[in-house]
């Protein structure tokens, strides 16, 4: 019995994590509750823009 072959779009996850390439997103845990998509409104996304700058060591070297 052959195997059906894999697409373009077939992505193999073996972890269940993907790689992260700034340490700040690299924390275990999961989310809580129900999952739904939010926008964020512009005041939301820039504080969370300086909140994800002012607490990854990549950019603390800028920071300085």
């Amino acid at each position: 019995m052959s195997r059906p072959q894999n697409t373009r779009n077939d992505v193999e996850i073996e972890s269940g994590r993907l790689p992260t390439t700034l340490s700040i997103f690299d924390q275990p845990g999961h989310h809580f509750g129900r999952e739904f998509t939010r926008w964020l409104t512009d005041e939301e996304f820039k504080s969370a823009h300086v909140h994800v700058l002012i607490n990854c060591n990549e950019v603390k070297l800028y920071l300085e």
